[in-house]
């Protein structure tokens, strides 16, 4: 299960399925074994804290969906995110089938597992695609720049980072991608965000895509920990750059 801050600081909901299905996406989480999430304190590290545990023990979870509360006892197993997921979306477009590639996070290795997505999808007969970037919180630039690549050609900027009111550094295509005509949206709401918005405004700015859905998070900065003295782990979160 992922949890994500929702636009009220109330709530902290359910982004991602469960395996045993008994949460749904949305899903406000009330409490979990005791401890109530609904102080307009608690955030989703709040959350996660109460809800790890040993594997194969179980949790109780307090969640309220559609105005109704639902009392759910879960049992707590290794996490198994897939980052990324191809389908073919259910509605055709106006030139033919609909491929949905569903990212959630920028890893390393992002590229590969969504050319490899856009390639079955393309042997399955799609010629439109999406993108369905709602919900991705962040993840590594350089996968995400890497991802970008695939749908333009060489030497288009994808980023500048700017330091001071100075440009320091230009993030651009090196080859030509695998997919540079196929009709392309992508999808964003408002947890859309880092990674996710460079990916999004990078190929909007190219002229590459279309973009729908919500106003996304808008933190547009980039951002490193220092550790602070004590021992006890604690730190800050520093801006140091803005793109």
């Amino acid at each position: 299960m992922c949890v994500l801050a929702g636009s009220n600081s109330r709530h902290n909901r359910v982004a991602y399925l469960d395996r045993s299905n008994r949460l749904r996406p949305g899903d406000i989480l009330v409490e979990a074994d005791g401890t109530r999430f609904d102080d307009g304190k608690a955030t989703p590290d709040n959350v996660a804290l109460v809800l790890r545990g040993p594997e194969g023990s179980r949790v109780g979870v307090v969640v309220e969906r559609n105005v109704r509360t639902i009392d759910v006892i879960l049992t707590r197993e290794p996490i198994k995110i897939t980052s990324v997921r191809g389908y073919i979306g259910k509605k055709a477009g106006m030139t033919g089938k609909v491929g949905v590639v569903r990212i959630k996070n920028f890893s390393g290795t992002m590229s590969d597992a969504v050319r490899a997505e856009i390639d079955g999808l393309k042997k399955r007969g799609t010629t439109n695609f999406v993108l369905d970037l709602r919900g991705n919180p962040s993840g590594l630039l350089s996968g995400c720049i890497n991802t970008v690549s695939l749908f333009l050609k060489a030497n288009r900027a994808v980023v500048y980072i700017v330091i001071k009111n100075r440009v320091v550094d230009t993030q651009c295509t090196l080859v030509d991608g695998v997919d540079l005509d196929s009709p392309l949206v992508i999808l964003v709401d408002g947890n859309t965000a880092s990674a996710a918005k460079v990916m999004t405004a990078a190929l909007k700015e190219n002229k590459r895509t279309v973009v729908a859905g919500e106003r996304t998070f808008g933190k547009g900065i980039v951002q490193t920990v220092r550790q602070l003295k004590g021992g006890d782990n604690s730190g800050v979160a520093v801006t140091i750059a803005r793109y």
